[in-house]
């Protein structure tokens, strides 16, 4: 704004704002909530945690991959203990190799990703007409020169701004007043069956309420309706006398989701027959889905022989990507058609799935170590 207004050939174009958009948009996915988070403790866990009492050493050390894991003890204690630097000879011999096996392969399996974009985005954006509200607000920061001299933004601003920095006070300094705006009901729910739906929490989040505004109104009305119907499930299992835990959630979302992505997929049907017709007749206006199929099958090579290296079945790896990329094309599809500001798939792992269907025995020790491994 300050050299759109004083220096006006130096200030970035709507272009150029939506490209460090996508660009921050891609860097945050990477480094995010279940990606490096979860990674690289995957990689260091097993050998730092293991102990006389739970044998993990006797149980499953043998099928732990040493390439993609990192299993130098002194390397290990500075890891977890700190006050070290990562570059020095011990630690840089210690990482290496695992950061570059799995770098290459989360590379590899990003571009099958968007080889799947590729393929799908045509009948999404074109054929079915998509609406995208989650780029709405990007759009409206890049390409609205009026969007921040608003009146009514800056209040909605500053009132959001206002309770989560009030609250982020007071987490620090208890002292601070600050309004409640996260209540336990289940603490009030004491006696059988109701007791059985806590925790309930009531809780505000500023953002949340803002970004719900972009997402349309039957998926905000579901959110709350189906935590609501979940929690009043576990009551009908208390009435009837089942044992109920937290994991048959997981296999609902589980089910909705497999759901999603093949509905999906069902939809796109004709048109992906028609990129394969003209892919085999070697159509050249069409060579981005040249370029997605051949990518898509390198992808899917690399994938299989990367973890057929490791220890793992092939049969078992194509099957776990097979239910991965189905839940993925499910959440690309919700963002693209509903944009929720998140979405949870938390306890819904495809090797749980697959483990739940035909059981554990079927897959092996060294097929269920690796799954761990990828459990991020």
């Amino acid at each position: 704004l300050f050299l759109r207004r004083f220096l006006k050939r130096f200030a970035f174009s709507a272009t150029e704002l939506a490209t460090v958009y996508v660009m921050l948009s891609i860097a945050t996915s990477l480094f995010g909530h279940d990606m490096m988070r979860q990674l690289i403790p995957m990689m260091t866990n097993a050998f730092w945690f293991a102990t006389p009492e739970n044998e993990w050493t006797d149980l499953f050390f043998r099928y732990i991959p040493r390439w993609l894991t990192v299993d130098n003890h002194r390397a290990l204690e500075e890891y977890y203990k700190g006050q070290e630097s990562f570059f020095t000879a011990q630690n840089f011999n210690a990482w290496l190799v695992p950061i570059l096996m799995w770098t290459a392969f989360i590379v590899v399996f990003l571009f099958g990703m968007l080889c799947i974009n590729i393929i799908l985005r045509k009948q999404w954006t074109e054929h079915e007409k998509l609406s995208y509200p989650i780029i709405r607000l990007p759009l409206e920061l890049s390409g609205n020169p009026k969007f921040f001299s608003n009146k009514l933004m800056w209040i909605g601003f500053a009132v959001a701004l206002a309770i989560e920095l009030l609250a982020g006070l007071k987490y620090l300094y208890p002292i601070i007043p600050s309004p409640r705006i996260k209540v336990n009901i289940g603490q009030y729910l004491v006696g059988k069956p109701w007791n059985t739906m806590r925790p309930l929490h009531f809780n505000i989040y500023a953002f949340a309420m803002g970004l719900a505004f972009f997402t349309p109104l039957s998926l905000s009305f579901s959110l709350w309706f189906f935590h609501i119907f979940w929690k009043l499930q576990l009551v009908v299992f208390s009435v009837l006398g089942w044992r109920s835990g937290g994991g048959w959630q997981a296999d609902q979302r589980f089910g909705a989701w497999i759901g999603i992505g093949v509905l999906a997929l069902y939809t796109s049907r004709n048109h992906i027959k028609s990129t394969i017709v003209k892919l085999v007749k070697g159509d050249r206006e069409d060579g981005m889905y040249r370029l997605a199929y051949f990518g898509l099958l390198f992808s899917a090579v690399f994938i299989v022989i990367f973890w057929y290296r490791a220890g793992s079945s092939p049969w078992a790896i194509i099957l776990y990507f097979v239910i991965y990329s189905t839940l993925s094309i499910a959440i690309t599809r919700m963002r693209a058609e509903l944009g929720p500001p998140t979405h949870e798939l938390h306890g819904a792992r495809p090797d749980r799935m697959m483990a739940m269907f035909v059981g554990s025995r079927r897959f092996g020790p060294a097929n269920l170590t690796n799954f761990a491994l990828m459990g991020w």
